[in-house]
């Protein structure tokens, strides 16, 4: 498939389709022909080498294509195909095709897309798609008509090959790129609460496709679209002393306070007690009570935030963080973490399946995870954590997994399989009852995981009880009563 930019023209046997965008003066065919603009409201990139604006939400589409079909065929007719890059001021300015259909061709499907380097296919769960009539060419001159892809129809087709919907006439003279209201930063209402963080509310796609050949309970290639609300979210994950000050009695029938407690000593070979990794005290510890809690019932989380008036954050909601509000593959970006960036890879006692579990930690070396501040305040080093206004969020890449209020479900179950729409607005998947005791789902890897754990979408199953990797930290909503 072959990629237009401004300026480029195309000339081939059944169609011509010129690609002409906002801002190129080309002089028009003398035959009569169509100009089809393409409009629509997500966000998209911004034109190269224009200056970034402060504060607007992610792109969430990047690609068009345009398909032509003959009356009666159901594939597009030959040379008539063009796909080509769209950002935001050219479909606000007017991005358009000119088309002359030299052996009648009746009908345009467009297609509004993520594209990514895997693959030039769209998903139809993450694809806009509309299939136009197209009006009778006049004998000679123009005739315009809009195509507009809604981000609201994503993965819900307009109109189809044998029912095409009547083109839109005319064009407004305006695109309207970055007008859907959902995808719109949202900042939080009220204060926050010490050590709390606004994360303000917006779009993102969850999931991504590089999350392939893992385990199959870690996988999340399935993109979908989703809107979060602005919420609070406590800047660190919740250490040893600060379970501890809030859990002090025994929790339900565990026998503990909700954390299995420390053995007392420190695990340095594979012979050694997994238990050995966890990090909580009945009483104070120096060494400990920076450290995040680990071995934490998921009941005993839940009980813990609903005690500050917070909750766990939802899949979604961690996600969005951990991409940076931006779909990040990493929430530093692309590349591949190394052993300063965040705490992985770090024990050879506790070592998951992969092959690669523990590059960053010597033999013998104690399985822990690592605190955030030491004794004077510093912060450890490192780029697993987000900056924004109101301060920074961190560990959102190994060191302690992290519970969510999401009983865990794949990709094809009930969750996340529906008809209709394929926007998912503050999606959550808490299933009550004797299903909902079943896995939970669990974010953020883990200090003695792979780097593939490190992944914005990396997610894995745990059973309600203490996992030895399991901490967690509160959200709490924060839009207006």
């Amino acid at each position: 498939m072959r990629s237009f930019r401004r300026g480029a023209v195309a000339v081939r046997s059944a169609a011509l389709i010129v690609v002409a965008l906002a801002g190129c003066a080309e002089v028009l065919p003398p035959d009569g022909h169509v100009i089809l603009y393409v409009d629509a409201d997500a966000p998209l990139p911004n034109a190269p080498g224009s200056i970034p604006v402060a504060g607007a939400p992610a792109a969430l589409f990047d690609r068009v294509r345009v398909e032509l079909f003959a009356p009666d065929g159901a594939t597009p007719c030959d040379g008539c195909v063009r796909e080509f890059d769209l950002d935001q001021e050219t479909v606000r300015g007017g991005a358009t095709f000119k088309i002359v259909a030299a052996d009648g061709a009746s009908r345009a499907r467009l297609l509004l897309f993520r594209g990514t380097p895997l693959g030039p296919e769209p998903a139809p769960q993450s694809t806009i798609e509309l299939v136009m009539q197209l009006p009778e060419l006049p004998s000679e001159g123009a005739v315009e008509v809009t195509a507009f892809l809604p981000t609201e129809a994503l993965g819900v087709p307009i109109g189809s090959l044998d029912e095409p919907v009547p083109a839109a006439l005319g064009w407004s003279g305006a695109g309207h790129a970055g007008d859907w209201k959902p995808a719109q930063r949202v900042p939080c209402v009220g204060d926050a609460r010490p050590g709390e963080v606004c994360i303000p509310g917006g779009a993102y796609w969850m999931g991504h496709r590089t999350m392939v050949g893992l385990p199959g309970r870690w996988a999340a290639n399935v993109e979908r679209l989703v809107v979060v609300s602005p919420f609070w979210m406590d800047s660190t994950e919740v250490t040893v002393s600060q379970f501890r000050d809030v859990m002090t009695t025994p929790f339900e029938s565990t026998g503990t306070n909700g954390a299995i407690p420390w053995t007392g000593h420190y695990a340095t070979s594979p012979d050694d007690p997994i238990l050995d990794s966890c990090t909580f005290t009945v009483a104070p510890e120096p060494a400990h009570d920076r450290l995040p809690v680990n071995c934490v019932w998921r009941r005993a989380a839940e009980a813990f935030c609903a005690n500050k008036g917070s909750r766990l954050p939802t899949e979604a909601e961690f996600e969005f963080v951990a991409g940076a509000f931006e779909s990040r593959l990493h929430v530093w970006g692309s590349d591949e973490p190394s052993c300063d960036d965040a705490v992985w890879g770090r024990s050879t006692v506790v070592p998951h399946k992969t092959g690669d579990a523990s590059p960053c930690v010597a033999e013998g070396a104690i399985a822990l995870p690592l605190e955030l501040f030491d004794a004077e305040g510093t912060v450890r080093a490192g780029r697993d954590r987000v900056e924004i206004e109101g301060g920074t969020v961190f560990d959102l890449a190994g060191n302690v997994g992290e519970w969510t209020s999401d009983t865990f479900n794949e990709p094809w179950e009930a969750c996340w399989n529906r008809e209709g729409s394929q926007v998912f607005v503050n999606p959550s998947c808490a299933i009550p009852g004797e299903e909902g005791e079943g896995y939970h789902a669990v974010r953020g890897g883990l200090w003695y995981g792979p780097a593939a754990l490190t992944r914005a979408a990396a997610r894995y199953a745990q059973s309600p009880d203490p996992g030895v990797h399991t901490g967690f930290r509160c959200v709490r909503s924060a839009t207006a009563p």
